[in-house]
């Protein structure tokens, strides 16, 4: 009785899962920089704040320049952060657009690539 004593064979590789095709990625890549840009933007409306302490801190010592300038001061003040928050609104409005588009073509790219189109791929 002879018995075959043969090497055992390697296990099969576990397949890597599909790499995303370079525009689901470029679209994936685009939607986190907006993502991204959005908080820094909602951050900086909200740093915005310092325009009117220091406008405050700086409109105190004025009024031994002139009674009225302190005014000045702050009128000054409270435009600077007026302008700024308005400026930071736009941008914001501007990149939540610019997320949705990014959105609907990465939705895109995933049905083109036979990739499901759930929320935790976009």
């Amino acid at each position: 009785m002879s018995v075959d004593l043969e090497p055992p064979q390697p296990a099969a590789p576990v397949p890597a899962p599909p790499a995303d095709p370079p525009r689901v990625k470029r679209w994936r890549d685009e939607v986190a920089r907006l993502d991204e840009m959005i908080e820094d933007q909602k951050r900086t409306r909200i740093k915005m704040k310092w325009l009117l302490y220091v406008g405050a801190a700086i409109a105190v010592p004025t009024v031994f320049y002139h009674p009225a300038a302190p005014f000045g001061v702050m009128a000054f003040a409270i435009t600077s952060w007026a302008t700024g928050r308005y400026f930071a609104w736009g941008h914001l409005i501007e990149r939540g657009y610019q997320l949705r588009m990014a959105q609907i073509e990465l939705k895109k790219e995933l049905a083109a690539a036979g990739l499901p189109a759930h929320a935790e791929n976009i």
